[in-house]
């Protein structure tokens, strides 16, 4: 569950490759040297060494790893390709569960929030938009809930919270209220984090958490009743909920519009390129 590790490691493997395959190269020229010109002088030798040093200088440089961290074609001998995103791609092999390219459910969005056209970021409005006859919506809080619900498996998303000093983070069942105020406790359907006035996380008790996210990552595992926070910016342990599930849970996400100008970033899902 914590692609960003395997990311961060992967990463620091794809530098390595210009040298792995200068190495696997170099082996097998020498090899075949070794068989078919065994009687090649010295000189010989040291040209060619020479001019795989060249090579390897070349393939090692620091504007091929700028290169392979930006996603850039990067050339090693005939093989041209983005390398990140072929590695991604088979990371999604041993990487259990794949982070959810998850979007807001509009239908359940309150009529004070902006969506954005794809879905996967939301601020506050100063007026309500005109009701709609939907009784899916949040009416009291300005709550959204995820477009997809779980009720098995283990999944992880995660959520940008920037600089927002307000902000609410974790799932609901499907038969959350949604209608009046009311407590985000399990009894009544709510397993949450929430930051308060910049400064006071809680997720089932009030937290100290010694580094601020900017991004949260929430890990679930439906079956073992596991629902846990991270900072995914360190991937460092925040809280977890232990319970028992029974409905179909949908992420959940909130914003507080008291102080315009300290919550005046959206609120972002993070997308993964596969």
């Amino acid at each position: 569950m914590l692609f960003t590790f395997y990311l961060s490691f992967y990463i620091q493997e794809i530098k390595r490759l210009p040298e792995r395959c200068l190495v696997d190269e170099e082996n097998g020229s020498e090899g075949d040297e070794g068989s078919e010109e065994d009687d090649d002088d010295v000189d010989d030798d040291d040209e060619d060494e020479s001019e795989g040093s060249d090579e390897e200088c070349e393939c090692g440089s620091e504007e091929d790893d700028e290169e392979i961290v930006g996603f850039s074609i990067l050339t090693l001998g005939m093989f041209r390709g983005p390398l990140l995103y072929a590695t991604w791609k088979g990371m999604k092999e041993i990487i259990t569960p794949v982070p959810a390219p998850l979007t807001f459910d509009p239908n359940t969005a309150h009529r004070k929030l902006v969506l954005s056209d794809g879905l996967t970021s939301m601020k506050p409005r100063d007026k309500e938009v005109s009701p709609f006859k939907k009784s899916k919506k949040f009416n009291e809080c300005l709550c959204v809930l995820g477009s997809e619900g779980f009720t098995s498996g283990t999944h992880y998303w995660e959520v940008e919270v920037g600089h927002i000093s307000d902000w609410i983070v974790g799932v609901a069942t499907e038969s959350a209220n949604r209608k009046r105020e009311f407590d985000l406790l399990p009894e009544n359907g709510y397993w949450i984090l929430s930051l308060t006035d910049g400064d006071e996380y809680e997720g089932d008790e009030l937290l100290n958490l010694s580094v601020k996210p900017t991004t949260i990552g929430v890990y679930l595992d439906y079956e073992q009743g596991q629902l846990s926070f991270y900072n995914a910016d360190n991937m460092s342990h925040a809280t977890t909920y232990t319970d028992t599930f029974t409905e179909k849970l949908f992420p959940y996400f909130a914003l507080d519009p008291s102080d315009r100008d300290k919550n005046s970033e959206p609120l972002k899902l993070h997308h993964l390129a596969i």
